[in-house]
């Protein structure tokens, strides 16, 4: 990856594959994490969220993560990825105009919230393997890594 002057957010699948070995994308997860520097790339606290949900949930894998594993390792992801600490306050006008530009529904909403909080912290750039997810919002650049 190439790193700029920029920052790049980083989606949960890049943080989850990079956790289990049984995933097909765990070593170019791995390698990826391990090239980021917390200078240029960041997440959010829904990641957070939902890298503990998925890693500690039975029904995704089958060595899942007690809860005090699942956050040691974001302790540690923490020398690879920087958590956006000044997070803007939740603003419900923002949702209302976000959801006029892109009517989502269902799960789909918590894509909308990442897209909101990059536009709020100023990235335009998302490092994920979710490309279809992120491909109808406007100013995103999608860096998908596990493209060969």
């Amino acid at each position: 990856m190439k790193i700029g002057s920029k920052k790049y957010f980083v989606d949960t699948n890049v943080l989850v594959y990079a956790t289990f070995e049984e995933s097909e994308f765990y070593p170019k997860a791995l390698q990826c994490v391990e090239k980021m520097n917390p200078d240029f790339y960041v997440i959010s606290r829904q990641v957070v969220m939902e890298y503990i949900s998925i890693v500690t949930s039975d029904r995704i894998y089958k060595k899942y993560l007690s809860p005090k594993k699942a956050l040691d390792n974001m302790i540690l992801f923490q020398e690879y990825v920087q958590l956006l600490e000044k997070e803007k306050a939740f603003d419900l006008e923002i949702l209302k105009t976000a959801l006029s530009l892109y009517p989502v529904s269902k799960r789909n909403i918590f894509d909308l919230n990442i897209y909101i909080t990059m536009v709020q912290n100023g990235l335009s750039t998302i490092v994920t393997a979710n490309e279809k997810d992120f491909r109808g919002y406007e100013k995103i650049k999608i860096m998908n890594p596990f493209k060969e």
